[in-house]
């Protein structure tokens, strides 16, 4: 027999594996595919084996369609072994010739039997499956053999039996081994994102009812306070001012998880960029000045509009201004570009302030991280959100006591 035609078998047979892989990676992103693609992985690599087959004595011709038919018969059962009978057979009267009762022989009694042991070997550890997948294997080629022997008054030669059970159940055994790989990091990658999922939700519970707690305990401690009569009127006042800050700043907290949990615009329209960052500066200006920090603006002549909720892409760019703001602990200069970029309306916000580390930019838009002391990490966190909801990214450039520059890219609009 000819090596190259062994080992071209061999690899249309193991070949459909790497497909199921990334169908099984497909099939967690995507809970529309369809059970059928996965069943015509191992059809089709019988197909291709039945068509490259390789040749015994100059006039038999084998293949390795019996290893995917048989791992079929035990992953599937009987819904799957039909069909795989029904193309396996089909296959074979198609391609014509005097082996075609062998192979439905061969066919019919792997499927009304295998199946049966499908429970049993779903159970089982990976050292029985290849005990049995060899088992199967070499069982159902003996039989073959001895079929081809008594029809065609023949003898194969021992060295060419000697070849095909080594072929086979090499075959068999990587297959299967293969295979059970592909299934242990498919359930490995579940078990990641179910617990990176589970992380997320961790840190905001901690973030939420830290942050939560502290003005309502402030809030709670003002309000035993107003119990006593002898407070005077200015006390009582000041007290309920503090208090209602309190509520406030719990109720803001609030509305950033929720923005975050729902960042998806409910009302989308034009929105003009140079319009919004002026409304913004001049929310800011206060307390800019307060930091003794200047906001210049360097705007595009042109005038440019993107798709969005303008209420919460100015909540973004406020988050982001105000973070500029506070990075100074002397004061200093915020500069907020805009340009249109491409099919992009490119935002820049520099400063020269205190600046991040390497992972420290890594980290930003994470729940409960922060580079202030008193920061809560929703800001950000609810910042990117709305960004990436508008389907635009964000680039960070920073280092410590360099500064940062935030540029914000938003899908352009025509006006």
């Amino acid at each position: 027999m000819e090596m190259k035609d062994v080992l071209l078998n061999l690899l249309l047979v193991l070949s459909p594996l790497l497909i199921i892989q990334l169908l099984y990676m497909r099939k967690e992103t995507n809970k529309k595919m369809k059970k059928w693609l996965f069943a015509l992985l191992p059809a089709l690599a019988i197909v291709f084996s039945m068509q490259y087959p390789f040749m015994i004595d100059g006039e038999f011709f084998f293949d390795f369609r019996r290893i995917p038919y048989v791992m079929g018969l035990l992953y599937g059962g009987y819904p799957l072994g039909i069909f795989l009978f029904i193309v396996t057979v089909g296959t074979r009267v198609i391609i014509g010739g005097s082996g075609i009762y062998p192979t439905i022989v061969m066919a019919g009694i792997l499927v009304l039997l295998v199946p049966m042991l499908s429970s049993y070997y779903l159970k089982s550890r990976l050292r029985i499956k290849l005990c049995l997948v060899a088992a199967l294997v070499l069982g159902s080629l003996l039989f073959s053999i001895i079929q081809i022997e008594m029809m065609y008054k023949t003898a194969f030669h021992p060295s060419h039996y000697v070849e095909l059970i080594i072929f086979h159940i090499f075959a068999a055994v990587i297959g299967t081994i293969l295979f059970e790989t592909i299934i242990q990091n498919f359930y490995l990658l579940k078990r990641v994102i179910k617990a990176e999922k589970l992380e997320v939700v961790s840190h905001l519970a901690a973030s939420i009812s830290h942050e939560v707690r502290n003005p309502l305990t402030t809030t709670k401690g003002f309000l035993q306070l107003l119990r006593d009569d002898e407070i005077s009127r200015e006390k009582r006042e000041e007290y309920i001012k503090i208090s209602l800050d309190e509520l406030d700043r719990a109720t803001n907290i609030i509305k950033d998880y929720l923005t975050f949990a729902r960042p998806e615009a409910e009302h989308q329209h034009p929105i003009s960029i140079h319009s919004e960052l002026k409304n913004c500066m001049n929310v800011l200006t206060p307390l800019a000045q307060m930091e003794n920090v200047q906001l210049e603006e360097d705007f595009s002549k042109e005038e440019l509009y993107v798709l969005g909720d303008s209420l919460k892409l100015k909540q973004s760019f406020i988050n982001m201004l105000k973070n500029s703001i506070e990075s100074y602990s002397n004061g200093g200069q915020v500069q907020i570009s805009t340009q249109k970029e491409g099919s992009y309306v490119k935002i820049t916000i520099t400063d020269h302030g205190k600046g991040m580390t390497e992972d420290q930019v890594l980290r930003l838009g994470e729940p409960y991280f922060s580079t202030k002391s008193n920061g809560t990490g929703l800001g950000m966190m609810v910042t990117y959100s709305i960004v990436h909801s508008m389907n635009g990214y964000i680039k960070v450039k920073s280092g410590p006591g360099q500064g940062s520059v935030f540029q914000i890219y938003l899908p352009s609009l025509s006006a």
